[in-house]
């Protein structure tokens, strides 16, 4: 059996397009430019029927980010869909449980209940193993309480919530993971797989990242359900920032959001779009000037003249 794990740059400006590699039970695809590889990525997600397919979108350009979820969204089959919905819900079940001091001898948490989930929990599920990665290799010191950085981190933990995934933030080399052994490294401990003493600490932002290999930093990891609406808005009230801030406070405006989101998915509603470039700072690329038009041989001819006669 070989699983396949497809780890996304979300951009379409990096120079690179793809790296390959494979282990004996894995194949790796590292993708740099997702809309060059847009087709491809499908034929890869729905051409695996042997094993398990993880993906890691890595955040750097909203409007790529967005494209690579559609595409989730478009290739995953009902049934994979119902599968990794009821993985969120066991997970959901186990953090719920755990909070509230109840688990089995050995320790595990004990999920024999049921459960309604929260509006905005995993209700557009992913059909894949999906990780939401804020690559933060770019930001200085000063940046990390920035409202910039705070809405991108509640933008991404919005969209991982909402599709059942799971949220980090990572610096450092990501080349490491076209290594399958660093990237299965890397994807044990955003599972909560690899254990660390300081895992609680891993639930808020840190400016100082956690080793995950020698090249890489985890500077924030949530587990499957362990996130919530109220926790995402405990970022805007833990930051300064200006009266006309764009960061979720509250239940009213994080709701609008997610039902702007869900128009968005439905119909292509552009609202979301602007909202959501506004929550992370986007800012549009200045438009290039039109190049002059082609001079026909007369319009040459006469300006060499008059070039001569000056």
């Amino acid at each position: 059996m070989t699983n396949l794990v497809l780890i996304v740059h979300c951009t379409s400006t990096l120079a690179k397009t793809i790296k390959y590699n494979f282990s004996d039970d894995l194949d790796l695809y590292v993708i740099y430019n997702l809309v060059v590889l847009n087709d491809y990525i499908s034929k890869l997600l729905t051409g695996h029927k042997d094993g398990e397919i993880k993906v890691v979108l890595v955040y750097y350009d909203l409007p790529d980010y967005l494209d690579a979820i559609r595409l989730l969204l478009k290739n995953g089959s009902d049934e994979q869909v119902k599968k990794h919905h009821n993985i969120y819900v066991e997970s959901y079940k186990q953090q719920l449980t755990l909070l509230a001091g109840s688990t089995l001898p050995r320790g595990s948490a004990s999920t024999k209940y049921n459960v309604t989930l929260p509006q905005g929990h995993s209700d557009k599920t992913i059909g894949f193993r999906t990780f939401m990665v804020f690559n933060v290799s770019h930001l200085q010191l000063s940046d990390y309480i920035s409202e910039g950085n705070c809405g991108i981190q509640q933008l991404l933990r919005f969209l991982a919530l909402k599709h059942g995934a799971y949220f980090a933030a990572i610096s450092g080399q990501l080349e490491e993971v076209e290594d399958p052994e660093k990237a299965l490294l890397m994807l044990s401990t955003l599972q909560g797989e690899l254990k660390k003493s300081n895992e609680e600490e891993l639930q808020i932002f840190k400016s100082e990242g956690s080793p995950i290999t020698d090249m890489l930093q985890l500077h924030q990891c949530l587990m499957l359900g362990w996130d919530s609406w109220s926790r995402i808005q405990l970022v805007a009230k833990s930051i300064p920032r200006t009266d006309e801030s764009p960061l979720l406070e509250n239940d009213v405006e994080t709701e609008e959001l997610n039902d702007l989101y869900d128009e968005f998915l439905e119909s292509s509603d552009e609202r979301f779009v602007e909202k959501a470039k506004q929550l992370v700072g986007y800012e549009e690329e200045p438009q290039k000037p039109e190049p002059p038009k082609p001079l026909s041989y007369k319009e040459i001819v006469a300006k060499i003249e008059n070039a001569f006669k000056q």
